[in-house]
C-alpha cells in the first residue's frame, strides 16, 4: 500500500478536525475523475456523520453530567428513579442542601463556591460505601439514591456518619461559619400503595423537598416524609391562604403582657402581643403565622394594624384617667427595612391617639445583627421621633455584642433562656450578672422576659435587675382584662 489519497474533514469554524485517509495499490485509480468525485461525495457524507455523532456526543454530556460537579444532571436521576418505580424496587431517596451556599459565594466568590460545589459533591459520592447514584439536584442541592435501602435506622445512622465526618474535614470547615446542612429523606417501598395515589419520581421527589424544608426550619436535622409532615404542610397551606382575610376582615387581636416593677410590683408598661382568632380554628399563637406573614409580605401591613391598634387602646386607658404607660410594639426586619412602612409609622405618631413619647418599638437582636449597617439609620431616626427603641430577645446572637454601643437603642429586653439558666448554675449566673452590668453601663433600661418563678425574681433583685415581664406576674390578657388591674392599681 503505497498510494494515498486524503481530504479534510469535520471543518468547524474553520478549524480542520482530522482526515480521511485512503491506501491504495494503484495510483492510476485515484486519479480518475469519476472515481476521485466518488470517493470525496462519500467522505464528506462520512464527515458530516461523525461530526453529528460528536455534537450529538457533547450534548449528551450536558444533559447527562453536571458541568461544575461531574456528577449526575436531574435529568439522568430522573431516569434512573422512573427505572427504579418501573421496575416496583424499593429505594431511599435522599436530599442534601447546603443552607449558606449564597454566604459562601458572597464572601469568597462564585468561583471558590463552585470548587466547594465539586468538593462536596465528590465527598458525599465517596462516602457512601454502598450501592447508589449521586447527582446534583439544583444550585447547592445534592440528590442520593439508595436501591433497596429503606430502614429508617440504619439511614439515620449513615448520614449522621456523613454529617459527622463532613464536621471534620478541613476542607469544608476552612468556609465561612463551616457548611450548614439541611437533609430531606423519602422511602420508596412498591408494596405501600397508599405512600401516594400516583408513585412517580417526581412524587417521591417532592416528598423529600417537602422533608428537607422542614430540616431547616429545625436548624438541620434529619427528616423523613410522612403523613403527619404532609397534614402539617397542607395546614400550612390553609393558614397562608386565610391570613390576607385574616387582615381584612379583622379576625386578629391583641392581647396586652404587662412589664412590672418587681421592687414594687407595680405595672410599668406594655407589650401589645398579636393572636389571631380564626373562625374554625380559635385563637392560633403568633409563631405560627407570623413566619407565614413574612414569606407572603403580608407582615408589613400586620405590624402597621398592631401599631394602630396598640395606640388606640393606649389612648383609651389614657382618656379614661388610668396611669399613663407606655406601649411596646414589636416591628420586624421586613417593615423596619421598607421605606413605605417606616413613613406610615411616622405619619401615625402624628396623629391624635398616638403619643410617640408613651411608644416603644422592640426589634429582634437577629434583626441589629444582620442589618447593623442600614439600620442604623432607621433606628435613629425613630428615636428622633421621641420613640424609644427596644432590642427583643437580647443574648440569643452573642456576636452582636461588639455592636450593641453603635445601636442607637433605649432598652434591652434579656432573653428567657438567660434567666431559665442562670438560677441553674453559677456560671449562668455570672453571665447574667455581666449582660445586666453591661446595660447599667451604657445607661439602658433593662427587662428580664420569661420571668415564672420567685427564685427568679430574687435573683434578678440581687443583680439589679428591676424590671421584668413574663407569667410569674401576669400572662398576656385581651384589654378588658389590663383595664380592670390599671382601675385596682389607680385606686390602690
Amino acid at each position: 500500500l503505497r498510494h494515498q489519497f486524503y481530504l479534510k474533514y469535520l471543518i468547524e469554524n474553520a478549524v480542520v478536525k482530522g482526515f480521511f485517509v485512503l491506501f491504495n495499490t494503484n495510483n492510476a485509480l485515484l486519479l480518475n475523475p469519476i472515481v476521485k468525485s466518488a470517493i470525496s461525495y462519500s467522505y464528506d457524507r462520512l464527515g458530516t456523520a461523525i461530526s453529528k455523532v460528536l455534537v450529538d456526543e457533547k450534548v449528551r454530556k450536558l444533559i447527562y453530567e453536571d458541568e461544575i460537579t461531574g456528577l449526575s444532571t436531574r435529568h439522568a436521576l430522573n431516569e434512573y428513579m422512573d427505572d427504579l418505580t418501573q421496575m416496583n424496587k424499593d429505594f431511599a431517596f435522599i436530599l442534601i442542601s447546603i443552607n449558606n451556599l449564597n454566604v459562601i459565594n458572597e464572601s469568597m466568590g462564585y468561583n471558590h463556591g463552585d470548587l466547594m460545589l465539586k468538593d462536596f459533591g465528590e465527598f458525599i459520592d465517596h462516602s457512601i460505601d454502598i450501592e447508589h447514584f449521586t447527582a446534583r439536584f439544583f444550585s447547592g442541592i445534592f440528590a442520593i439514591v439508595l436501591p433497596n435501602y429503606v430502614n429508617k435506622v440504619e439511614l439515620c445512622t449513615k448520614l449522621e456518619y456523613l454529617i459527622t465526618v463532613l464536621n471534620k474535614s478541613l476542607k469544608f470547615n476552612s468556609m465561612p461559619n463551616g457548611i450548614k446542612l439541611s437533609i430531606g429523606v423519602s422511602i420508596y417501598q412498591a408494596n405501600q400503595s397508599d405512600l401516594c395515589d400516583v408513585c412517580s419520581y417526581d412524587v417521591i421527589q417532592q416528598h423529600a423537598d417537602l422533608a428537607l424544608s422542614y430540616s431547616d426550619e429545625q436548624h438541620g436535622s434529619i427528616v423523613f416524609y410522612d403523613e403527619a409532615l404532609q397534614n402539617a404542610f397542607m395546614e400550612t397551606l390553609s393558614l397562608e391562604a386565610d391570613i390576607e382575610k385574616a387582615l381584612n376582615e379583622n379576625q386578629f387581636v391583641l392581647y396586652y403582657q404587662p412589664k412590672v416593677n418587681i421592687m414594687t410590683r407595680k405595672i410599668v408598661g406594655f407589650e401589645a402581643l398579636i393572636r389571631w382568632n380564626h373562625p374554625t380554628k380559635g385563637i392560633i399563637p403568633p409563631l405560627q403565622f407570623l413566619p407565614l406573614a413574612e414569606k407572603n409580605g403580608l407582615i408589613k401591613q400586620i405590624d402597621i394594624w398592631v401599631l394602630k391598634k396598640a395606640c388606640h387602646q393606649n389612648h383609651i386607658w389614657q382618656e379614661m384617667g388610668l396611669p399613663k404607660l407606655k406601649m411596646s410594639v414589636n416591628f420586624t426586619p421586613l417593615s423596619l427595612m421598607d421605606q413605605n412602612t417606616v413613613q406610615q409609622l411616622f405619619d401615625y405618631i402624628n396623629h391624635a391617639e398616638c403619643n410617640s413619647h408613651a411608644l416603644e418599638i422592640e426589634i429582634t437582636e437577629t434583626a441589629s445583627f444582620y442589618l447593623a449597617d442600614p439600620i442604623i439609620e432607621i433606628l435613629s431616626a425613630i428615636r428622633n421621633k421621641g420613640i424609644d427603641v427596644a432590642m427583643d430577645d437580647f443574648g440569643i446572637e452573642y456576636s452582636s455584642l461588639s455592636r450593641l454601643h453603635h445601636l442607637p437603642i433605649d432598652h434591652l429586653k434579656i432573653d428567657k433562656e438567660f434567666i431559665d439558666n442562670a438560677v441553674l448554675g453559677e456560671r449562668s449566673a455570672i453571665v447574667l450578672a455581666n449582660i445586666i452590668r453591661l446595660g447599667h453601663d451604657l445607661n439602658l433600661e433593662m427587662t428580664a422576659e420569661g420571668v415564672e418563678t420567685e427564685q427568679q425574681v430574687n435573683l434578678l433583685k440581687q443583680l439589679g435587675c428591676v424590671q421584668a415581664q413574663g407569667y410569674y406576674f401576669y400572662k398576656p390578657m385581651p384589654a378588658n382584662e389590663i383595664q380592670l388591674i390599671l382601675e385596682k392599681e389607680k385606686n390602690v
